[in-house]
């Protein structure tokens, strides 16, 4: 399994869209304990709950995803991410390709934006970053791009 071959790391501000309050993966893992986050259930097409958490800090060279929207995801570059068409990429192969969606609204109920987010820029950092690992779920809801009622990410798998 990837998961087991290389560390696939979050950048330490990446923001988890949890269902009481979302929190970043740093402050995730200095929590200790899980919290309950969005994830996409594939077989059913739906989004539920699921308990995730951070056990493991890294540094490692990072990739920044940069989607159409301006909107940006930095980890490592084989980090699996979700395809519009339910399909898993790397975020380094990830170029002009539609990412699956999220909105989630003030009332914490999360449903799917069907556009998707297409990366339209690959760029390597240059540093070696503190990074973060995320365990507990098959998939999760992370959030890059914010507006005034509704909060927009893309779905990762892990």
């Amino acid at each position: 399994m990837l998961r087991n071959q290389v560390s696939l790391g979050l950048h330490s501000e990446t923001l988890i869209a949890g269902y009481e309050k979302d929190i970043t993966i740093k402050d995730l893992y200095l929590r200790r304990s899980p919290v309950l986050a969005w994830s996409y259930d594939r077989e059913n097409f739906s989004y539920q709950l699921k308990k995730v958490s951070s056990n493991r800090k890294t540094r490692q060279k990072m990739i920044k995803v940069t989607f159409e929207d301006n909107s940006y995801l930095i980890c490592s570059p084989n980090y699996p991410l979700v395809k519009k068409d339910l399909m898993i990429t790397l975020a380094k192969d990830s170029q002009n390709t539609y990412i699956r969606g999220f909105e989630k609204s003030n009332l914490d109920y999360i449903n799917h934006y069907p556009e998707g987010k297409k990366v339209i820029n690959l760029e390597y950092q240059k540093k070696i970053d503190e990074c973060y690992e995320l365990d507990g779920t098959t998939n999760c809801a992370i959030i890059n791009s914010h507006s005034n009622q509704n909060t927009r990410g893309i779905i990762l798998n892990i």
